[in-house]
């Protein structure tokens, strides 16, 4: 906890080293400044902050709140639109070379299919999807109740969707850091990165930047010539966090955490995680370091997912797609259409009369 004696607002043990190590590191008025704003997001993260109005408001707007995200999200066609927006990321990020290795891999190896499954839920991956249904529909779905029954069956389908999604992304972020580490050990010249730049500088950039290896860890793997299964979990981890997104506090921007606003950041949650990423795996590495594979992978996986959901929405609601354009766009394309025949009917009028062109 924060404090030890919540009378005294004396801090816990390990809260009163952290200050006490601000002090030692920091000069007087950085380390005060600095403990005021760890002092204040540890009490939001913890739920510690205070509430500025009735609890009866706070109930009644996250259970309306709670009702409608399940509603939304019960919806036939959110489990196939949410993994395609998944399956997007993890293109993007990992490449299609790694999501068709690791696809053959869990098809063709029966002993890496379980021992992958194991990685993934130490890892966290099984519990994080359901955890941020839980938290779109303000923990409606874990109520003991009819409501509680209700929203887990209709969530259902969102639920499994953000499975698949994540172990998707665990074992391909898994297959390509083994292919990466290859590559540093010298067993394989390029697998899997980016041919336009060096493929061992490429190789370490990915394990100690995107993966976020810690420098213990990353020279063990390189001595040992191998992964431990603690590594595989952490990779999977990372994979899977980094490309789906997660709900925890310390992820997010602190506004989240507030009761009010917390049911309404379904989407928005997971656009932070997903915009963070996009920015460092993406974007960074055509700006930064001249590859622009990456990016390549992100529009091309972007426009193929949108056209799909596209395709889906017009099928399923059996509505012509013109009836989904905007009226300012129906009207532009109605005008250029308009005058491109007018063209054909001026000159086929002048060509069908005695006036000269």
């Amino acid at each position: 906890g924060l404090y030890s004696s919540n009378r005294n607002k004396t801090y816990s043990i390990k809260v009163s080293q952290l200050m006490g190590q601000l002090d030692l590191e920091l000069p007087p008025k950085e380390a005060a400044r600095i403990k005021k704003y760890l002092e204040n997001d540890l009490m939001w993260s913890m739920g510690l902050n205070e509430r500025i109005l009735p609890n009866f408001i706070y109930t009644a707007f996250n259970g309306f709140t709670g009702f409608t995200a399940v509603n939304y999200l019960s919806g036939p066609l959110s489990p196939p639109k949410n993994f395609l927006l998944g399956e997007t990321q993890t293109l993007a990020t990992f490449g299609a070379g790694a999501q068709l290795s690791a696809i053959n891999k869990i098809i063709r190896d029966p002993a890496f299919r379980t021992q992958s499954y194991v990685w993934y839920k130490r890892g966290g991956g099984a519990l994080a999807g359901q955890k941020l249904i839980d938290t779109a529909t303000s923990d409606l779905t874990l109520r003991r109740d009819l409501f509680g029954l209700g929203g887990k069956l209709m969530t259902w389908g969102m639920s499994k969707a953000e499975v698949i999604n994540r172990y998707n992304a665990s074992i391909t972020g898994l297959v390509k850091a083994e292919a990466a580490l290859a590559v540093l050990l010298g067993k394989d010249s390029k697998s899997m990165l980016p041919s336009l730049s060096n493929p061992k500088s490429a190789a370490e950039r990915f394990l100690r930047e995107t993966i976020m290896m810690s420098d213990e860890a990353y020279f063990a793997a390189l001595k040992r010539g191998s992964f431990t299964s603690r590594d595989k979990s952490d990779i999977m981890s990372r994979s899977h966090s980094l490309t789906q997104g997660l709900t925890e506090t310390e992820y997010m921007p602190k506004i989240f955490s507030n009761e009010l606003i917390r049911p309404l950041t379904l989407f928005t949650r997971i656009a932070t995680s997903v915009t963070d990423n996009v920015y460092h795996n993406v974007i960074r590495a055509s700006r930064d370091l001249g590859d622009p594979t990456p990016l390549l992978r992100y529009i091309t996986a972007a426009y193929a997912s949108g056209d799909a959901i596209e395709y889906l929405y017009y099928n399923a609601y059996n509505i012509p797609e013109e009836n989904f354009r905007e009226v300012s766009t129906q009207a532009w394309d109605t005008l250029m259409r308009g005058e491109f025949l007018g063209i054909f009917q001026i000159m086929g009028e002048i060509w069908g009369s005695n006036t000269p062109i």
